[in-house]
């Protein structure tokens, strides 16, 4: 009955991971202009902006209107939207054997579509496509999978259950995208803001990832 419930979660959320790559192609095939509105709706549903508020104060700082859409286009278009392919990757293939094989297959499946839809927007009018920006997708979804992970292996040791194997893979990909980073970095304030934020949450993930994966080891 258990096994069932897993094999139930797991092709739900592979369904909703297609569902998702998809939702992300046909955004990377909007024109510029639909898919600037679609992010100055986002910031004006944070209700921060409004009528005749055009700027915002930030520690000292000036931010447009302009400035917080392109932020939340990054952070939530790229960053949170291939986050939550991360995340449905690891959920999908969570019962499989071999789950290190399988993180390599999830992440693997992620960075294709990254490259996709950045490659759509090399033909889309207006935009243009970037390795930057696949780079920022990826990190998202390795965060996500660094973290579970962690989650993973804190459950794990709790239960007193050893894991098959010590599961490093996670955190190879994480130091792979800070190297990837700092190769491509475009220089923006918004690329740079999620890369600290993946760079410390990955950063603590990863350690408990590590300690707990030694620790079940040894039970």
């Amino acid at each position: 009955m258990r096994d069932n419930i897993k094999k139930a979660i797991g092709l739900a959320a592979a369904i909703l991971y297609f569902a998702t790559a998809i939702f992300a192609v046909i955004q990377a095939a909007l024109p510029a202009e639909q898919s600037s509105e679609v992010s100055a709706s986002f910031a004006i549903f944070t209700g921060l902006f409004g009528e005749g508020v055009t700027e915002i104060k930030v520690m000292d700082k000036t931010v447009t209107f302009e400035d917080f859409a392109g932020f939340l286009r990054k952070f939530i278009g790229h960053f949170g939207l291939f986050g939550l392919l991360g995340f449905l990757s690891f959920i999908a293939t969570s019962s499989f054997k071999d789950k290190s094989k399988w993180l390599i297959i999830d992440l693997l499946t992620t960075f294709f579509f990254a490259s996709l839809t950045e490659t759509i927007q090399l033909i889309t009018p207006g935009r243009g496509g970037m390795f930057s920006d696949v780079v920022l997708d990826m990190q998202g979804a390795v965060l996500s999978v660094v973290s579970l992970t962690a989650i993973q292996s804190v459950v794990y040791a709790i239960k007193k259950e050893p894991q098959a194997k010590p599961n490093y893979i996670a955190t190879l990909f994480f130091i792979s995208f800070i190297a990837l980073y700092l190769g491509f970095n475009s220089g923006s304030v918004n690329t740079t803001i999620c890369f600290y934020f993946y760079l410390i949450v990955g950063g603590v993930a990863s350690v408990i990832s590590l300690i707990f994966s030694f620790i079940n080891k040894k039970i």
